[in-house]
């Protein structure tokens, strides 16, 4: 620290040791220019008041010291050091740090300074330091400049006393003065007289927490990369704490995040803070009035301060009052149980708890809280009252586990109770055990048992003639359901709504889709509406009409939704459209964003996704990673049997697809003509167009082995079943195109293709052409030569044609890797250097061995080497290792 003596010339004994540091501490070597933050103080520089308001890390010091050094007004700092601050001493940094302005007087508050030094410690407590600080302002008018800065950084360590006199520096300050306040707590004072006259600017931890972007481009300035998905979950994890980030960015371990927080974050805080922040550790998000009266001696009006500190997330409810819980990364903190009261948290706790969560109308954390108790009855009491919950697309997975606390006579004392159970192990595709819970239901609630057994018979797939008998007594069965419940009622017509799906009834499709939102509406239930308007996406899709399913999507994804599973429903849709749509990049994106939400709770759609992903990843040229989510899907498939094994024959037909483009022609036509010669059942949840899927594939088999007349005569009987909108028979239309090309029928081909081409400009689908055969770019390009001159059909068919080409010829570099690492993968190189075994690396990863295996595969592809030798001999020439 500077001292007196260096900063002044003078030597006031009394201040030898004044806990303020006059200049901003270094910048880090590797800084991250946050423009918008910066362009954000300019234009709100003329404020009497800046207030940055965020915790330790959270960016502030860093922010204004960037825009100290990049300002041309005039700036004085001075920096709180970690003690408890008095009056004398925010005076005397007060004078000091002024002094550092141009043209200030050397002899600036030299009169209060002396008052100061002569002060006995005796008659502290009859010392005005108001008094003085009203006598040093009229020294500032006659010199100052028409704009300057007074920073104080660390306004947290004032103490009380010193309350008044901060409150009296806001509002004594001259006009040419701005005051800019950096504080990790709340101001102990109110500025709303201030706020109204729009004199104050305050940037939040929000504002100053990182984008995934900023993330994306800290860890390039590092020479470090990471995959999307990964950026993605740090930031989830974060919620963009530049400090955490910084940390995770230098040392690649999130466990020294614990140690951070503690040292940094907790420690700093008033006893009675870190006492509540415990608390909040073991609670699901609470109110104010709920934790008084869970927590007798909580200060439940510290919640908003901290709320305001960042280190709470608020939980608005529209006609609830607001709830908190901890920030993500406090949520893992282990440090934070050491300021419990010693053994407070036990099963009256837990029971007490429920009793008040079910009081306030939260049944959801209430039924976690009589879990944790291990009270079978009033378990089974609470979830008989979420039934409804169930069925609104939440997880069925939590259900269950719940569900292993209950005994016989739980069931046999609710038939609702019974009949929720048999809803969360259905949804969770659980078929053991399931026909014998079915049994115990009572007569009166027979109708619900057949929509249920309904559900089972579809649910993991039926050949066309099961299909129909299903559908006729679903639609026998939905007039008896007019007394349940709505959220039994809109189940029913879901499934009615996907049996017409697969049937290709789409009109009919979306009378029970639009029926059934009705009574979502009138339920009040947004996840209910998320589910049905991704059916409705699904219907137009199965037209080929991406433009209106994507605004669906997008429209309905901006709603309000606090459950992950139809979020990720949501995102699987939009990432499949964006693949439609050739955007390769946004549909990476969305589907691993799909995939972070269903896979924790082994959701039925996961299947879709992974699938979707190895479409996407065929399509951007990545084979061993096409591959490899298709592995994916068929673990996934054996870990949800018989639910998802429908699926069987459309993960064959992708890797006939796989074999197709690395030249195994007779090893995928072979297994695509079984599948084709043989009736298979379809999966209730299969995605849009997905019936064409298996049939072009055959088509394109037929087409490598040179038997065009029979891909042609396949592709016109596709094309006739495709007539009503026409957009949906694109793939069909192209492939038609090739086989029309091969078989020497050139003008034929050109028609066909024109047409495609004008079906697919009007919904920007460009998959059926950019994953088609190099046949087609030639056949594109002779057709542009032949469109209008600046015409937008031919602007389309250059767009589609430099797409291919760029995915085709872009050359390799050879001085880096096919791909860059993900950070995983270089912690799994970096071990492999140093001579572990598999089973070694999964043990200090904590990651299973067939993980580590598909790492290394990934590695391997990536760096376009055989061995683990020649891997880590390559990542040395690359300087990764």
């Amino acid at each position: 620290m500077s001292s007196v003596t260096d900063a002044q010339g003078k030597d006031p004994a009394s201040l030898a040791l004044l806990p303020f540091r006059f200049e901003p501490p270094l910048m880090p070597a590797h800084t991250l220019v946050r423009e918008h933050l910066l362009s954000l103080l300019e234009q709100q520089a003329n404020k009497r008041l800046i207030l940055l308001l965020a915790p330790a890390g959270g960016g502030k010091t860093l922010l204004l010291s960037q825009w100290m050094h990049s300002k041309r007004v005039p700036c004085c700092w001075f920096s709180l050091q970690p003690a408890p601050v008095r009056p004398e001493q925010l005076l005397t940094g007060l004078v000091l740090g002024l002094r550092q302005l141009p043209d200030a007087p050397e002899r600036l508050g030299q009169a209060l300074l002396d008052q100061i030094q002569l002060m006995p410690v005796q008659s502290a407590a009859s010392f005005s330091a108001e008094t003085l600080l009203s006598q040093l302002l009229p020294e500032l008018t006659p010199w100052l400049p028409e704009s300057c800065h007074l920073i104080l950084d660390g306004v947290e360590q004032l103490d009380a006393s010193s309350t008044p006199l901060l409150q009296l520096l806001i509002e004594g300050l001259p006009s040419g003065i701005s005051l800019v306040l950096a504080s990790r707590q709340p101001l102990p004072f109110s500025i709303h007289h201030h706020q109204l006259q729009e004199q104050v600017c305050c940037i939040s931890h929000q504002q100053l927490a990182f984008s995934a972007d900023e993330i994306n481009q800290l860890f390039s300035q590092l020479n470090k990369r990471l995959q999307l998905p990964d950026i993605n979950d740090l930031y989830q994890q974060t919620r963009g704490w530049p400090a955490a980030i910084r940390l995770v960015s230098q040392t690649g371990d999130f466990s020294l995040l614990d140690h951070w927080l503690q040292q940094e974050v907790l420690l700093h805080l008033p006893p009675e803070q870190q006492h509540l922040l415990a608390w909040l550790s073991v609670l699901p998000p609470v109110s104010a009035d709920l934790l008084k009266e869970l927590v007798t001696d909580a200060q439940p009006d510290q919640l908003e301060n901290l709320h305001h500190s960042g280190l709470l997330l608020c939980l608005q409810d529209a006609d609830q009052a607001p709830r908190y819980t901890l920030h993500p990364l406090l949520l893992k903190c282990r440090s934070l149980v050491q300021y419990l009261p010693h053994q407070s948290i036990n099963s009256q706790f837990h029971q007490r708890a429920a009793h008040a969560l079910e009081r306030h109308g939260w049944f959801y954390a209430a039924t976690q809280q009589a879990f944790l108790a291990g009270e079978p009855q009033l378990l089974a009491k609470l979830m008989e009252q979420l039934a409804c919950w169930l069925l609104q697309g939440r997880s069925a997975h939590e259900y269950l586990q719940w569900k292993t606390l209950l005994g016989p006579e739980q069931l046999q004392q609710s038939p609702q109770l019974t009949l929720a159970c048999c809803w969360a192990q259905l949804l969770n595709g659980q078929f053991e055990g399931l026909e014998s819970l079915l049994n115990t239901l009572p007569d009166r609630l027979s109708t619900e048992r057949n929509l249920l057994h309904c559900w089972q018979q579809a649910l993991p797939g039926q050949t066309t003639d099961a299909l129909n008998q299903t559908q006729n007594h679903l639609l026998a069965l939905y007039p008896q359901l007019q007394q349940s419940l709505p959220e039994i009622r809109v189940q029913a017509l879901h499934l009615i709504t996907r049996l017409k799906l697969i049937k290709g009834q789409l009109k009919a499709a979306r009378g029970f889709n639009r029926e059934a939102m009705m009574l979502a509406h009138r339920a009040r239930s947004p996840e209910l509406e998320y589910l049905l308007v991704a059916d409705h996406a699904c219907i137009e899709i199965s037209k080929g009409h991406l433009q209106l399913a994507d605004h669906l999507l997008q429209q309905a994804r901006r709603q309000p939704c606090q459950q992950p599973i139809p979020q990720g429903y949501l995102l699987l849709l939009q990432g499949y459209v964006y693949w439609l749509q050739g955007k390769c990049d946004l549909a990476a994106t969305h589907l691993q964003q799909s995939l972070s939400l269903l896979q924790p709770a082994n959701d039925l759609h996961l299947i879709s996704c992974q699938l979707v992903l190895s479409l996407n990843a065929r399509a951007q040229g990545l084979h061993e990673a096409a591959f490899d989510w298709i592995n994916e899907a068929e673990r996934t498939l054996h870990l949800q049997h018989p639910a998802s094994s429908a699926w069987q024959p459309m993960i064959t037909a992708l890797k006939a697809s796989l074999w197709l483009d690395q030249g195994k022609s007779e090893l995928a036509l072979t297994w695509l003509q079984q599948l084709v010669n043989q009736p298979q059942p379809q999966p209730l949840l299969q995605l849009p167009l997905q019936q064409q899927l298996l049939q072009l594939l055959h088509a394109r088999a037929l087409l490598a082995h040179r038997r065009y007349p029979q891909a042609l005569e396949q592709l016109t009987t596709l094309q006739q079943q495709a007539t009503e909108y026409p957009a949906a028979g694109l793939f069909i239309l192209t492939h038609k195109a090739q086989a029309l090309k091969h078989n020497r029928q050139t003008s034929e081909a050109l028609s066909c293709l024109r047409e495609a081409l004008q079906l697919a400009m009007q919904e920007d689908f460009c998959m059926p052409f950019m994953g088609a055969d190099a046949s087609l770019q030639e056949l594109l390009q002779q057709l542009r030569e032949q469109l209008t001159t600046g015409s937008d059909l031919q602007a389309f068919a250059q767009r589609l044609l430099d797409q291919i080409h760029q995915r085709r010829s872009t050359p390799a570099d050879p001085t880096r890797p096919v791909e860059a690492l993900s950070s995983r993968e270089e912690k799994v190189l970096l071990l492999v250097a140093e001579g572990l075994q598999n089973k070694e690396i999964a043990e200090r990863l904590f990651i299973s061995l067939h993980t580590v295996k598909t790492h290394l595969r990934h590695i391997l592809h990536k760096l376009d080497v055989r061995s683990r030798t020649q891997a880590v001999s390559r990542a040395r020439e690359l300087r990764l290792l």
